[in-house]
């Protein structure tokens, strides 16, 4: 692979994690703009959509933890073979993810009539804000994956 293309490949990784650290940061300034209650009737649901994308982050922070071995392997051989079957998983879990969040929706607005209108905007905010950190989970590891494809 020419030295720039795998510069340009890397440039765009550390983008996306980046944008993990930014949508982060996004969600807790959303989590402060007003004294949100976590009601009972989605508090289920939420932890679940929560703790799916924090699954899914999981999964591509061990997967950016393997690179150094990566590069040792030159993105060839076992290794490269562990890391695609952990994109792969990244892949399943964020669908996961989207399902637990339809079933989080699906909740929240048959139950709108017990929310401010305020809070339920914000709500849906929040939500999103959090989606995107198993959106960008699995588009690292696409990245990753194309990335082991060109070797």
């Amino acid at each position: 692979m020419p030295a720039s293309l795998l510069h340009l490949s890397f440039q765009y990784l550390l983008s996306l994690q980046d944008d993990i650290a930014d949508d982060c940061e996004d969600i807790g300034i959303l989590l402060t703009l007003k004294d949100l209650t976590l009601k009972d009737i989605f508090k289920d649901d939420f932890k679940s959509f929560l703790n799916k994308n924090f699954e899914t982050y999981e999964l591509i922070k061990e997967i950016i933890d393997e690179f150094d071995n990566l590069l040792e392997t030159s993105f060839t051989g076992r290794e490269a073979e562990k890391v695609r079957s952990m994109v792969s998983n990244v892949a399943l879990k964020e669908h996961e993810t989207d399902l637990t969040q339809r079933k989080l929706l699906r909740n929240i607005f048959s139950n709108e009539d017990q929310f401010t209108y305020a809070e339920f905007q914000l709500w849906l905010l929040i939500l999103r804000e959090i989606r995107t950190l198993s959106n960008t989970s699995e588009k690292l590891a696409h990245r990753i994956r194309n990335l082991l494809d060109l070797e």
